[in-house]
């Protein structure tokens, strides 16, 4: 934990864990409330773009009925990003900073 210490400090607000899930999610439907320009990264997209079973859908809606600005890019969900995070969200033991001195 101590290797996020330093930019919890300096970059970001809050670092989430996976039994984070509720507490992160809550975060993320209070910054879409707020949001004037929604931009989003994901690998999907699907918990803000399904039609069924979306988490956030019903507030981008509603914040575009509103006059908000959405802007998606989907990354490649088989890049080694996409699995470091879908084997960390698997295995609340994985450590993906082992991967940090990874070398092609």
């Amino acid at each position: 934990i101590s290797l996020f210490s330093n930019f919890t400090k300096k970059l970001f607000k809050n670092i989430y864990f996976p039994e984070d899930n509720a507490k992160r999610n809550e975060s993320k439907r209070e910054s879409l409330r707020m949001a004037k320009d929604i931009r989003l990264v994901a690998n999907s997209g699907y918990s803000y773009l399904a039609l069924v079973g979306h988490r956030f859908g019903d507030i981008i809606n509603k914040r575009l009925s509103e006059g908000a600005s959405f802007k998606a890019v989907l990354t490649n969900p088989w890049s080694i990003r996409g699995l470091l995070l879908s084997l960390g969200e698997q295995d609340p033991s994985f450590q993906a900073t082992s991967f940090l001195n990874f070398k092609k």
